[in-house]
């Protein structure tokens, strides 16, 4: 028996085992947050990406030829 550690108790034994079992609760917790929230980044983030950089809007169609844009210039 080691004299810096005393007798665990029958209490101390299920409060023990009580914290490893909520620390398996976080722990799933935790990695279903970070799994969702990698899930709705791809989601949100390829619309965006898509339309910012990959999608071509149609070219405005001036029916004035007189005119000249001023992005012509």
């Amino acid at each position: 028996m080691d004299p810096r550690r005393p007798n665990l108790t029958l209490r101390d034994f299920f409060l023990y085992e009580q914290r490893r079992e909520s620390d398996k609760r976080l722990n799933s917790f935790f990695r279903r947050l970070i799994y969702t929230l990698i899930v709705l980044n791809i989601l949100i983030g390829v619309p965006t990406i898509y339309y910012e950089y990959i999608h071509d809007d149609t070219p405005k169609v001036y029916r004035d030829i007189s005119t000249i844009p001023t992005s012509e210039v």
